[in-house]
């Protein structure tokens, strides 16, 4: 059973590293520390991924960065903590959230794609090209 632990960003910052590395193979620049808060998705005592996100106002929230940890990367699991992320955003009290995505990062397109995100707009960073992303959340 997947189960989310929310943490504050002061909380964050005794993993942020060493997530980051085993994430993204490489390290993670001081400046990123501009979170809100975490979400770290684990199975038991094995942690299999995480977000980042900056609350932009009462409603919206921004996905920074996230990802699978090695023990579940590239496998279903991988797709069970981007669900689980996101539906923890929507049970919350957040009404949208916006990410960016590498336009070549096709794997992460597909997974916010068929969780409902919606392209509005393109972004270019360090000559590169990143997809502006929204979801709004349907009230039930």
């Amino acid at each position: 059973m997947l189960i989310t632990h929310k943490l504050s960003s002061k909380e964050w910052e005794i993993y942020a590293e060493a997530a980051h590395l085993a994430v993204f193979s490489e390290n993670r620049p001081k400046e990123m520390n501009r979170i809100d808060f975490a979400l770290v998705v684990h199975d038991g005592d094995l942690p299999l991924g995480y977000g980042t996100f900056r609350e932009l106002d009462d409603e919206s929230v921004y996905m920074q960065y996230g990802g699978a940890f090695p023990s579940c990367a590239k496998t279903m699991n991988a797709w069970y903590v981007y669900e689980q992320v996101i539906n923890t955003l929507k049970k919350s009290c957040y009404k949208r959230a916006t990410t960016l995505i590498e336009n070549k990062n096709i794997p992460m397109l597909k997974f916010a794609f068929k969780m409902g995100f919606k392209i509005m707009g393109i972004r270019f960073f360090n000559n590169e090209i990143y997809c502006e992303l929204l979801k709004e959340f349907k009230e039930a």
